[in-house]
């Protein structure tokens, strides 16, 4: 029998601040109430604006793009504050 692959996490490797920012990355792109909010799609676009404006889908552009280029714009303070505040406008609307 063949033992089940463990799931890759992510994050690995990533120092630990710019975990929470993949995670928070993570949640928009995969629930489906905020993917149809656009507030966030400049954030899709600047990770990977070539897939962004071929499929318009957040997880496959999370899923796509380099970890590096993830982890420069983690790093980034002002790609930061815009995960935070669309972070706390879905945590709002959510009640």
């Amino acid at each position: 029998m063949i033992a089940p692959i463990p799931p890759v996490d992510p994050t690995q490797g990533f120092p630990p601040d710019l975990q929470k920012g993949y995670e928070a990355l993570s949640e928009l792109a995969l629930d489906l109430r905020w993917s149809w909010n656009h507030s966030a799609d400049g954030l899709w676009r600047q990770l990977d604006p070539v897939l962004w404006d071929l499929t318009h889908h957040p997880f496959d552009v999370l899923q796509t793009v380099s970890r590096e280029k993830v982890q420069n714009l983690l790093a980034d303070p002002v790609f930061r504050r815009r995960i935070d505040d669309l972070m706390r406008s879905k945590k709002q609307v959510e009640g």
